[in-house]
């Protein structure tokens, strides 16, 4: 099991030698744009994922509700195992010292001892450690 209840488990990202794009890109084929929506995933012997989302992602529409939802933003994964997504912070127009000072400036580790860095210009990161048992969210000022 690669996640239980909302939390990576690292070694078995490891031992099947996944990084976190490659599961955010299967994840995507799902029509899941967001590690946030996953309660727990499973990697199938034939290498297919097995999702299981949070309820509050569950069935109920927000026009079932008279809502008018807007269009799920864009996420960007800037750090990915400790290891820093240099194209995609190009991509963005920002450099490996933004990322730094934005991090730092929140009070997280070192690149190194992130699992991964996900921003959105929307919501801000979403920063997982590599010894924590949770994710971590803020809004980017």
């Amino acid at each position: 099991m690669l996640m239980k209840d909302g939390e990576f488990n690292y070694s078995e990202l490891r031992k099947n030698e996944l990084d976190m794009e490659q599961v955010r890109s299967m994840l995507r084929q799902q029509s899941i744009f967001s590690i946030d929506e996953v309660k727990d995933l499973i990697l199938e012997p034939g290498g297919k994922f097995s999702v299981n989302k949070y309820k509050k992602q569950g069935s109920v529409t927000p026009e079932m509700l008279g809502l008018k939802p807007l269009d799920d933003p864009v996420t960007y994964l800037l750090v990915d195992k400790g290891d820093l997504e240099e194209k995609m912070l190009e991509r963005m127009g920002k450099s490996e010292n933004w990322l730094r000072e934005q991090l730092e400036n929140r009070g997280y580790p070192p690149l190194e001892k992130l699992l991964y860095v996900e921003w959105c210009p929307e919501k801000g990161f979403s920063v997982k450690t590599k010894l924590d048992d949770k994710i971590q969210r803020d809004k980017l000022n």
